[in-house]
C-alpha cells in the first residue's frame, strides 16, 4: 500500500446532517459515501439524497468542521464532487441520462 504519515485534524460529525427525522434512524449509507474537497478547506459529503458543505480550519482551537449549507436531492446520488475553489458543486443522480427518461 505505501506509507502514510496520519495527523491530528478537526473532525466532521455528519450524525446530525443524515438523520432521518421522519423514522428517527441515522440514515447513512457507508457503502455509498461521497466525499470531496477543495484547496480552500471545504469538504463536500454526499449520501443517499442528501448533500452537505463544511468548512475545516486547521485551527488547534477548532476540533469540529463547521455546517456551510445542507440540501436534500430529488433522487439518490451516483456521484458528487467540489470544485477545486469551492465555489461549484456537480452531482449525477439515479436514473439521469438513462435511455428510458
Amino acid at each position: 500500500y505505501g506509507c502514510y504519515r496520519w495527523i491530528d485534524g478537526p473532525v466532521i460529525n455528519c450524525r446530525p446532517i443524515f438523520f432521518d427525522r421522519s423514522n428517527h434512524n441515522l440514515n447513512i449509507d457507508f457503502r455509498n459515501m461521497h466525499i470531496s474537497s477543495s484547496v480552500d478547506n471545504k469538504i463536500l459529503i454526499g449520501n443517499q439524497n442528501q448533500l452537505a458543505v463544511f468548512l475545516v480550519t486547521f485551527d488547534e482551537l477548532v476540533e469540529i468542521g463547521e455546517l456551510l449549507w445542507t440540501t436534500r436531492l430529488d433522487g439518490n446520488l451516483v456521484s458528487a464532487k467540489l470544485s477545486g475553489d469551492g465555489q461549484a458543486i456537480v452531482y449525477v443522480l439515479e436514473g439521469e441520462g438513462s435511455e428510458n427518461d
